[in-house]
């Protein structure tokens, strides 16, 4: 196997809600050339996204290669490296002799499961948005392929846009969100001396939610990857393996799922480069909160 052509591939599939239209992007590495995939379903699940993106990676290839594959979904990783063969052995259901429930999204599983057996490929899981470029790169094309047409706002909606000021990893940092309702908009400013931008962000995220009725359906609008992808594609599996991860902002993620799965809540996640004018006017509002919270920490306070 050591004579196969050596290629990277870095993969990533969300959908925004969840259940709802989705988006996979694919990087496929190569020493000469990259090459960039991507395509969309209009009424998916965030796993099937995930493993679309992976059969279609490996589809795409001519020949057998030895393969190094990242993905930042454990769902796919451990589904390859530990439980697929037995769901094979089983007829791809739970139990063997036809007993148990079928397996989950097996015709990708099957289709994964024949194309996999052609490569050497060693699976690694990587996590998502610590700046491997290739990883962010596959995230930004599952998440620009996602068809927003089927993104259509309910008019009886509460919209809120929610940003965040802060230059320094951790420190002060503010935020402020536009609540839009029945044609009124509210400004709401939150800020805290000392923080991180990942962590102050799901603190905002909460006390936002917070504010608003339990009862009324919700349009989340976001900048933040970490704060979109977390509520709606890392946060399930968190939750069923009984939440051993995250370490970090476990707290925050416990009850802002709470919040979202007792909700009508849909998230949609924008780049720098189609800001809504809604959220471009929170610009000063969220910076005049984060000088709010630097200026506790003068000295004359």
């Amino acid at each position: 196997m050591s004579t196969l052509p050596r290629i990277a591939i870095y993969t990533d599939g969300g959908c925004s809600p969840n259940p709802g239209p989705g988006g996979w992007g694919a990087v496929l590495v190569h020493p000469e050339k990259t090459v960039e995939l991507s395509g969309s379903d209009p009424e998916t699940t965030n796993n099937r996204m995930e493993l679309t993106a992976a059969v279609e990676a490996l589809r795409a290839l001519k020949r057998p290669c030895a393969i190094d594959f990242y993905t930042d979904s454990e769902y796919l990783r451990k589904g390859i490296t530990e439980w697929i063969d037995r769901w094979a052995a089983n007829g791809w259901r739970s139990a063997p002799g036809g007993k148990g429930q079928p397996i989950a999204n097996s015709d990708l599983w099957q289709a994964l499961h024949r194309l996999a057996r052609r490569h050497d490929i060693t699976w690694h899981w990587v996590k998502g948005h610590q700046g491997d470029p290739y990883n962010e790169r596959a995230d930004a094309l599952a998440s620009a392929a996602i068809p927003r047409s089927q993104l259509v706002a309910d008019p009886a909606a509460t919209a809120v846009y929610l940003r965040v000021s802060g230059t320094q990893p951790r420190g002060p940092h503010g935020a402020a969100a536009a609540i839009i309702r029945d044609g009124e908009t509210r400004i709401f400013q939150y800020s805290q001396p000392d923080a991180t931008t990942n962590g102050f962000t799901l603190q905002a995220a909460l006390a936002i939610l917070q504010e608003l009725p339990a009862d009324k359906p919700v349009r989340f609008y976001t900048n933040s990857s970490f704060l979109h992808d977390g509520i709606t594609r890392w946060v399930e599996g968190w939750r069923n393996s009984g939440w051993a991860r995250p370490q970090k902002f476990r707290a925050e993620w416990q009850a802002l799922d709470r919040l979202n799965r007792s909700r009508q809540i849909t998230w949609v996640r924008f780049d720098s480069d189609s800001e809504p004018e809604a959220f471009q006017m929170l610009r000063t509002a969220a910076e005049e909160a984060r000088r709010q919270a630097a200026s506790t920490l003068s000295p004359e306070n």
